[in-house]
């Protein structure tokens, strides 16, 4: 029997009364040790913000508490088997829709656990060939923007010279500078700035000799599907970055982004984002304030969208 259909819901979603404090529970089970299952939930709330703090109990049970602001999530965990356990999720404030902490979290074990059967978890340092053919079409841009020097990254869209990034930082700029592949630069022009979705068309003077595959981009994403940043890296090392999907799209500032965990430092901005396949799924926009590993995606969808209304 797959992975898939071992991930057994022990029991429905139970919900309280509506009344102030009141709390949702969700059961279920799931094929992978009781420590793995703990260590799992441990990491995916602390990289929410929460404060996690464990309990252990005899038979390698475990109950975790986490919190954050106003609101509790306990976590129990027991062992079902040697090689399964048990999970019990528990929210306070009761918050049941798809965008809830307990949701989001039992999203994401279900995700990584459906990883274990394609591979796609068996080396979390493994970069699939797919993806690193990919780097030819990274391009390092900068410009100058309030008299601070700005570095980011972009990827080509079109072999006619053209190329998608970011648009934040760059109000006021109409030029920007494209570094060659043999460290030339080359002159950029800004052809379209869409500040709503925050995506820059730029367009030089050159035929690259190839580009992304935009029409086979992938639209669909699952918390916990192991996912790749490809940035721009000057010194052509460690560019790049392996990541997972943490939860479902959120709406940010009226926009809908990808969450995901990766490592997003300074100049990430405008970095493609692929899954397994080298399908492209999205566009760094940048990181949560106070944060290096929590980051926000711009969808495939939007690319698209931003793409086709410049040239229908």
């Amino acid at each position: 029997m797959s992975l898939s259909k071992k991930i057994l819901v022990a029991a429905a979603l139970f919900l309280s009364p509506p009344l102030s404090g009141a709390a949702s529970s969700f059961i279920a089970t799931y094929p992978i040790p009781a420590a793995e299952s703990i260590e799992f939930a441990t990491n995916w709330l602390r990289d929410e913000g929460f404060k996690v703090s464990q309990t252990f109990t005899a038979a390698g049970k475990a109950s975790l508490i986490a919190t954050r602001s106003e609101e509790t999530v306990t976590i129990g965990v027991s062992p079902q088997s040697p090689l399964g356990s048990h999970v019990v999720f528990c929210s306070a404030p009761a918050a049941t829709d798809e965008h809830s902490t307990i949701s989001a979290l039992k999203s994401s074990l279900e995700g990584y656990v459906l990883s274990l059967e394609d591979g796609t978890n068996s080396d979390p340092y493994h970069i699939p060939d797919a993806v690193k053919t990919l780097e030819h079409f990274v391009i390092c841009l900068k410009a100058s923007g309030k008299g601070e020097p700005l570095n980011f990254s972009g990827f080509v869209a079109d072999r006619q010279g053209f190329i998608v990034s970011t648009a934040h930082d760059l109000d006021g700029i109409t030029a920007v500078v494209v570094k060659g592949d043999r460290g030339e630069e080359i002159p950029g022009e800004i052809v379209k700035r869409d500040t709503v979705r925050d995506l820059t068309l730029i367009r030089v003077k050159r035929r690259f000799e190839g580009a992304v595959d935009i029409p086979g981009g992938k639209r669909h994403l699952d918390p916990g599907e192991r996912i790749y940043m490809v940035r721009c890296s000057p010194s052509n090392d460690d560019g790049i970055k392996v990541g997972v999907v943490s939860r479902q799209q959120a709406v940010v500032s009226g926009n809908l982004l990808w969450q995901v965990k990766m490592d997003v430092s300074p100049g990430s901005s405008g970095s493609p984002v692929f899954d397994q396949k080298g399908r492209l799924i999205g566009i760094v926009k940048g990181r949560y304030r106070g944060t290096e590993t929590r980051g926000f995606l711009i969808p495939f969808d939007t690319i698209v969208e931003f793409l086709g209304q410049e040239r229908r």
